[in-house]
């Protein structure tokens, strides 16, 4: 983890106690508390910052999502271009791609929970839904050959 540059963390600290939140770029957040819980004390300041990840995307996949099988499909995703090597997925991979990648991961895989593993994983919500509506409008996502092609054996 990279170290907090000295200059920025006393700016940050001469705005402490005017109880404002204040982001700098993507990276760094401030805000002081005055009656929230958690790891700050109540009147405290709290500083988190971020190099490049979403802390509320899971960083890691959780069985069955990592058996051998799984990591088989995973690095034809990744190949393919729609996932990262950490799974997530890429900025240029859309929602209906997102649904029926877990739609037919899911049944490859034989989950009980065919959404959830996935909604979880890459912060959606609503992919039956989107299941849905695709049938109901008849179009296919962009590159359904292509994500099929990875789920053949």
């Amino acid at each position: 983890m990279k170290p907090i540059d000295e200059e920025l963390l006393q700016k940050l600290m001469n705005v402490a106690g005017k109880g404002n939140t204040i982001v700098l770029g993507d990276n760094v957040a401030y805000k002081h508390v005055e009656n929230e819980i958690g790891h700050i004390e109540p009147g405290g300041v709290g500083i988190q910052i971020n190099y490049g990840e979403n802390p509320k995307k899971q960083s890691r996949l959780d069985d069955p999502l990592a058996s051998p099988m799984a990591m088989k499909y995973w690095k034809r995703l990744e190949e393919q271009g729609f996932v990262g090597p950490d799974g997530q997925l890429l900025p240029d991979t859309s929602r209906k791609q997102a649904m029926y990648i877990a739609d037919l991961f899911s049944d490859k895989l034989k989950l009980k929970s065919k959404w959830k593993p996935f909604e979880d994983l890459w912060n959606l919500s609503n992919l039956a839904q989107e299941k849905y509506k695709m049938q109901e409008t008849g179009t296919a996502p962009r590159r359904q050959k292509d994500i099929a092609k990875v789920f053949e054996d």
